[in-house]
Order: structure tokens, then C-alpha cells, then sequence
């Protein structure tokens, strides 16, 4: 009809005459005009109307005519339908009123009939619901993390505890999205997502661990050499018949001797941590639970005043500034330390290591982990607000779609 009505206005300028006389201009062009019982309205042929406009009005209200009939079919299997249904209703009724039998009443069947309300209302529901529980502690453990990333240069000590929060927060979340993609009611890449996040703080630890030894081995390596320049010269100096000038002079160019070959035998026998840090037992303990009375207990036992100082909005907007720029304290600090090593100049050109470009270089893979962690959640916790209010982006969805493919 749609067809024949186009035909129709094509044919007559794209005006189309109806019953009464009245020119119809359709305000949606190929649709209809229907009467208050829903059924077409048939159209007339115009006087002097071209042969394609009475073909076109012709087969237009031929199908009109077939669809009054069938829509007065459907009504009356509509209106069967009805009565056959008030029938079986009554005829069911009737049987259920003279069976003797009443509904349970009293406190046992109260209980039970809760029970099963509850259960059948997780049953359906209880995806949701675990897939709210890992939202939220998504959502907290990001804030915790950038609040750590903060903290970090004002307070240490709130900056590991809000860390610890941050880690639980990501895990409870991983066992969320991990029991969803097992059950099939979420998706793998939540889960692929948590694990990148583990991942990449696990790695972070065991990057600022890796500076810290670093330092430790520089000073090791300092004091082995200075051991055995002692031992020398403790030899020399105790021998029976005393010692001469020359022999002192002699006894002391030994000594450096000693010491310049067993810091450069050290040197060469040391490997320092690779791109991967120091992996140790340590480790495991950063993936350990924490509590969240710890982080309360922390807060409340923080000396606030002597941490924030006499200007507490300038410490933290030039702790956010540092943060931003995604520095870590503790490699400062560990360049601080080995600054602080004695002798580390003469240590690290004989060991043949530079001991600060190390460190430095942690510093750098730190900075980039932690940047790229902080995207990819940022871009995941864009994604959830995309889909809870339901935005498209163009090509975005594609492209997620693609990811998820793959990853599955």
C-alpha cells in the first residue's frame, strides 16, 4: 500500500485524493491515511486523471479493501481468544473453589514463602549485583590510588596504607569480574582489565624495590673494597720490627691496590635487577590484603598539623603538581641515598656501574607503568559511564567490540 501510494503521489504532483473529496498531503510521505478503526482510508480518482494515477488508485484500494478484511479476521480471532480465555478462567475457578483445599497460612509458611521470594530474587538478580559490588570497589580503588600517587610526597606512611586500600579495592573486583566471565554474565576484558592493573603495581613495587637495592649494593661494594684495604693495612702495621717510611708508603699504595681490585672484581661479579625489579618474597606480601582499619587507624594517628605544614593548601596543590608529573619519591630518595654512599665516584668507575643512571632508569619504567596504568582505568572508567548512560561514541564501539573479540 505504501508502494501504491507513492505511485499515487508521484502521479498527481504529490497530492493524493481520498473518499469526501479532500486532498491529502502526507506530512510522512508513503504512509497511509488510516480511520479512527485503524483501517485505510480509500482513495478517489481525480477527473482527468492520467492512466498511471487510475492504475495506481486502483490497485490502492484493492489493498485497502483486502486489508479491512483482514484486519476484521484478526478482530474477531482477538475476540474468540478473549472468551475462550473467560471460559477456561471460570471453568478453573470453579474447580479450584470446590477441591476442600485452602492456602497455608501461619508463621512456617510466612518463612518459607520469604525464603523463596529471597532466593528466587537472587537468583535473578544476583549478577547484578556482583557486578555492582566490583563497579564500586573499582570506582573507590582509583580514587584510593590517585590519593596514593598524592600522599606519596606529603605523608609515606597514609600513601602505603591508601596503596594496601587501593590493591584489596582491585582484587575483590578481579574475583567479581572473574566469577561473571565463568558464568557467562560479563565480559573477559574486566577481567583482563584488573589483572593488567595488578600487574602494573606488582611491577611498580618491585621497581622502586629494585632502586633501594640498587643503593644497597653500591655501598656493599664500597665496603668490600675498603675491607680490604683495612686488612692490609692492619697486616702491614702489626708485623713484628715496626715499619719504615718507605715501608708505610709502600704498605698504603698496596692497600689502594687491594681496594681498586676488589671493587672492580665485585663490580664485575654484580648484576643489578633488571627491567623487572628485585623480585623477592616481598612481592607476594604487596598482593596481601589489607584492612581497612589499617588506612582508618593510619589517618587518625597522622600528625596532620606537622604533616601539612603552616600552609596545608600549598603542601598538597605542590604535592598534586608532583604527582601529575608521575615522579616517584622513593627513587628521589634513593638517589638521595646513594649520594650518600661514601666514595660512590670512585665506586662506580671501578665497579664499571653507573649506580645512578640505574636507578634513574627505574625511575623512567616506574613513570611509564604508572601513566599507562592510570590511562587504560581512566579509559575503563569511561567506558562504564558510557554504557550506564548509554552514549555512543562513533567508531569506539566498534573498536571495543573488536578488543573484546580478540581477547575471547
Amino acid at each position: 500500500m505504501r508502494t501504491q501510494l507513492a505511485a499515487a503521489e508521484a502521479a498527481s504532483n504529490g497530492f493524493a485524493s481520498y473518499q469526501g473529496g479532500n486532498l491529502y498531503a502526507s506530512i510522512r510521505p508513503r504512509q497511509p491515511l488510516l480511520d479512527p478503526s485503524g483501517n485505510p482510508v480509500p482513495m478517489v480518482t481525480p477527473a482527468g486523471a492520467s492512466p498511471p494515477l487510475q492504475t495506481a488508485v486502483a490497485r490502492y484500494n484493492a489493498n485497502a479493501l483486502e486489508y479491512r478484511t483482514a484486519n476484521g479476521w484478526l478482530a474477531e480471532a482477538v475476540a474468540n481468544r478473549d472468551a475462550a480465555a473467560a471460559s477456561a478462567a471460570a471453568a478453573i475457578r470453579a474447580a479450584t473453589g470446590s477441591d476442600g483445599l485452602q492456602d497455608q497460612t501461619g508463621l512456617w509458611h510466612d518463612i518459607t514463602a520469604a525464603a523463596d521470594a529471597t532466593f528466587g530474587w537472587t537468583e535473578q538478580h544476583w549478577a547484578q549485583v556482583v557486578g555492582d559490588i566490583a563497579t564500586v570497589c573499582g570506582w573507590i580503588a582509583s580514587a584510593l590510588g590517585v590519593l596514593a600517587l598524592i600522599f606519596a610526597f606529603i605523608c609515606p606512611p597514609l600513601a602505603a596504607a591508601l596503596e594496601g586500600m587501593a590493591l584489596t579495592l582491585t582484587e575483590v573486583a578481579l574475583v567479581c569480574h572473574l566469577i561473571l566471565a565463568v558464568f557467562g554474565k560479563g565480559s573477559w576484558m574486566d577481567v583482563g582489565l584488573d589483572v593488567v592493573a595488578l600487574a602494573t603495581f606488582g611491577w611498580g613495587r618491585n621497581l622502586l624495590r629494585a632502586g633501594e637495592a640498587t643503593v644497597e649494593v653500591a655501598d656493599e661494594i664500597g665496603l668490600e673494597g675498603t675491607a680490604a684495604r683495612a686488612d692490609i693495612l692492619s697486616t702491614g702495621l702489626t708485623s713484628d720490627g715496626g715499619i719504615s717510611l718507605d715501608d708505610l708508603n709502600g704498605l698504603v699504595g698496596e692497600a689502594d691496590d687491594a681496594e681498586m681490585t676488589t671493587i672492580t672484581e665485585e663490580g664485575n661479579a654484580t648484576r643489578l635487577p633488571g627491567a623487572f625489579g628485585k623480585l623477592s618474597r616481598a612481592s607476594v606480601q604487596d598482593f596481601k590484603p589489607a584492612s581497612p582499619v589499617t588506612l582508618i587507624k593510619t589517618v587518625r594517628d597522622t600528625d596532620w598539623e606537622n604533616v601539612l605544614g603552616k600552609q596545608p593548601a600549598q603542601t598538597i596543590k605542590d604535592a598534586v603538581k608532583q604527582a601529575m608529573h608521575m615522579r616517584s619519591p622513593e627513587i628521589a630518595q634513593s638517589l638521595k641515598e646513594l649520594e650518600e654512599v661514601p666514595g660512590i665516584a670512585n665506586v662506580s668507575k671501578l665497579s664499571g656501574i653507573n649506580f645512578a643512571n640505574n636507578i634513574t632508569h627505574y625511575g623512567h619504567l616506574w613513570t611509564g607503568s604508572q601513566a599507562g596504568a592510570l590511562t587504560i582505568d581512566s579509559v575503563d572508567k569511561l567506558d562504564s559511564v558510557l554504557n550506564h548512560f548509554d552514549i555512543g561514541i562513533p567508531g569506539y564501539d566498534w573498536l571495543k567490540e573488536q578488543a573484546t573479540h580478540e581477547l575471547a
